[in-house]
């Protein structure tokens, strides 16, 4: 991982589940939360968790299309 982009995630102050759902939105781009479970290796109910805290932090901002809903992370 980038150094600026270690700053721009400590700086956010996001939980160690958090940051590792971001970088892994950020990779993916558009994706759902099932997606960035398995891109993260993290549960996918855990994740449903931190994207509340993502989403309140600015760091990714959630889409709707098709009827299902998307997660987009903003750049760092």
């Amino acid at each position: 991982m980038g150094s600026d982009l270690t700053k721009a995630i400590e700086a956010i102050g996001l939980s160690d589940k958090a940051s590792k759902a971001y970088l892994a939105c950020l990779d993916l781009g558009e994706a759902t939360v099932q997606q960035i479970a398995e891109r993260a290796r993290l549960k996918r109910t855990s994740v449903y968790y931190v994207i509340d805290e993502l989403i309140r932090s600015g760091a990714i901002v959630k889409t709707r299309r098709n009827r299902k809903i998307y997660y987009v992370a903003e750049n760092p």
